[in-house]
């Protein structure tokens, strides 16, 4: 069992989460009473600077339980890495795995520890969406970075997460992916990013690991990789082959999303 499913089981082992939104964990029921519940989301309106449909908007979870196991998740993350800050790329077996709101919510979990602070990192050149999901009205984005002059301060955009920073893509074709992936820009781009902030949490959000080779190779880059499957719709053979094109020196497991209730 990877440490990912062990994060989960240990949340909860035995309940289920109602389905709310698009790319929800379904692992994880909300549960206790209803006092309690509208406190914690309170909090975390009032952590976020963002009303509780907003939080909702953005695919962050905004339950107890949902939150809670983010938290398992980042704990079992850190004890991976030794203590120490990392990059971590989430990748998925196809699209529509529900990546992207794991990768939110993974860096909202560390934004909103006091210690820690988060960068999501939109490296889905071929879909991406975390400006959109963010409403980023952006000047900028990696990919200026990646082709021009651009300084890396001018990529980097505030959302309304308090220590959570986000670098927005554009959508790009074949031949520029292929440069992108390539450039030893990229690579220099995340290392610099992570060892500027000792407390900084870098999060990619990947394209799908079993058609795309900047997924790959931005595994090569990243100092730890999950990938995500939704449930019931990979063969055993598909997941196995996603499995396969890891490093497996920093593959640390799996986080199945859309499991029924």
């Amino acid at each position: 069992m990877s440490l990912i499913e062990r994060a989960l089981k240990k949340a909860d082992p035995d309940q289920t989460q109602e389905a709310s939104g698009p790319s929800t964990d379904k692992r994880i029921r909300r549960k206790g009473n209803s006092l309690r519940k509208k406190h914690t989301l309170q909090d975390m309106a009032e952590k976020t600077n963002l009303s509780l449909d907003e939080l909702r908007m953005l695919g962050i979870a905004t339950d107890r339980k949902t939150t809670n196991s983010f938290r398992e998740l980042r704990t079992e993350l850190v004890k991976a890495a030794g203590g120490k800050n990392f990059v971590l790329a989430v990748s998925s077996c196809k699209d529509k795995s529900g990546n992207t709101f794991v990768a939110t919510n993974l860096a909202m979990s560390f934004a909103q520890d006091a210690t820690k602070s988060a960068l999501i990192i939109d490296c889905n050149f071929r879909r991406p969406s975390i400006a959109q999901n963010f409403g980023l009205d952006f000047k900028h984005d990696l990919t200026d970075y990646l082709t021009g002059d651009v300084a890396v301060e001018d990529i980097i955009y505030s959302v309304k997460v308090n220590k959570l920073r986000v670098i927005p893509c554009r959508e790009s074709d074949l031949h520029e992916i292929d440069s992108f992936s390539t450039s030893s820009k990229l690579g220099e781009l995340i290392y610099e990013l992570k060892n500027k902030f000792p407390d900084r949490y870098i999060i990619l959000d990947v394209s799908d690991i079993l058609s795309s080779a900047d997924a790959k190779i931005l595994d090569l880059i990243a100092d730890h990789s999950v990938l995500v499957a939704g449930h019931d719709t990979v063969t055993p053979e598909e997941l196995q082959n996603a499995i396969d094109g890891f490093n497996p020196a920093k593959f640390l497991g799996i986080i199945y999303n859309h499991c029924p209730s």
